[in-house]
């Protein structure tokens, strides 16, 4: 009888935790939506290239930052061009400077029409408290979530300091 009752507690901590988790994914994609849809945030833009000397322009990054007036980020695209005719875009969402969501995508590019070939990565990950809460991947596993974490940090302090 013990058995039973300490199974049954435990089946209901996990109905319950997924409850709760399920909860706060459509809270964070509703957090998205709504940043993506404000008209009174401003998207800034710095683009950088990638030269070596004789060889010409290899690659290079643009950085997007949609903020507010009082200059607090809100998310970061990410879009990086890579020798290998790859093209990293990255997207991170953030509240009140905390990660909460973060889209990565690794595509190959044709180099003669700049048609997509291929996607290498299609990743979603969700944040709670700067902890990975979930992530779902459509495509390769080549992210883990505190990596992602690390490169939003980056991001944040690049655009808090770059004004």
């Amino acid at each position: 009888m013990k058995k039973f009752k300490l199974i049954i507690i435990l089946i209901l901590t996990l109905i319950i935790s997924s409850c709760n988790e399920k909860e706060k994914i459509t809270t964070i994609n509703d957090y998205v939506k709504n940043i993506d849809l404000r008209d009174d945030l401003s998207e800034s833009i710095t683009e950088f290239e990638t030269e070596i000397y004789g060889k010409g322009v290899l690659g290079g990054i643009d950085i997007y930052e949609l903020t507010d007036s009082l200059k607090n980020i809100y998310r970061i695209t990410v879009n990086i061009s890579k020798p290998n005719d790859s093209i990293g875009e990255y997207e991170f969402y953030y509240k009140n400077d905390s990660l909460v969501f973060a889209r990565i995508k690794d595509l190959i590019q044709s180099k003669v029409d700049n048609q997509l070939l291929d996607t290498l990565v299609d990743s979603e990950f969700y944040f709670d408290k700067n902890e990975l809460l979930k992530r779902f991947d459509k495509k390769n596993e080549n992210y883990d979530g505190e990596i992602i974490r690390e490169i939003s940090e980056f991001y944040i302090v690049y655009g808090k300091y770059d004004r």
